[in-house]
């Protein structure tokens, strides 16, 4: 499976890794799909409120983990800026969104490169 390194590091630092080397069957897979369903859904725009300024008060500001509507998708978002990631089949960020403003235009390769996650250094090729 093909994914963003930057996404690997997150979930990893979160305690999840949900990623499986190219060669893994489906029924490993399986199981980080079912711990999506334990994440809060993510509310998304409609939900954003600004309870103080962050440079004053930053408490309400903490960075968290959520599901989204879609199937395999994750967002983190810290209540400023959101970054959405689609897990499957290749894992790439599909929506940077500040608030109600879109930053991501297109999504392609980081630095024209696949990126492969392997289990181990025996999986590598």
């Amino acid at each position: 499976m093909r994914v963003p390194a930057l996404l690997v590091m997150g979930l990893i630092g979160l305690g999840w890794a949900p990623m499986v080397s190219a060669g893994a069957d489906e029924s490993s897979q399986s199981g980080w799909r079912g711990r999506l369903g334990e994440l809060p859904l993510f509310s998304g725009p409609s939900g954003w409120s600004v309870p103080t300024d962050w440079l004053i008060d930053g408490s309400a500001y903490k960075a968290r983990v959520y599901r989204t509507d879609k199937p395999a998708e994750i967002a983190l978002s810290n209540g400023l800026i959101t970054r959405r990631f689609r897990l499957a089949p290749n894992g790439a960020t599909v929506a940077l969104d500040r608030e109600y403003d879109a930053t991501l235009r297109i999504t392609v390769p980081a630095k024209g490169r696949t990126w492969y996650v392997v289990e181990s250094a025996e999986d590598a090729d």
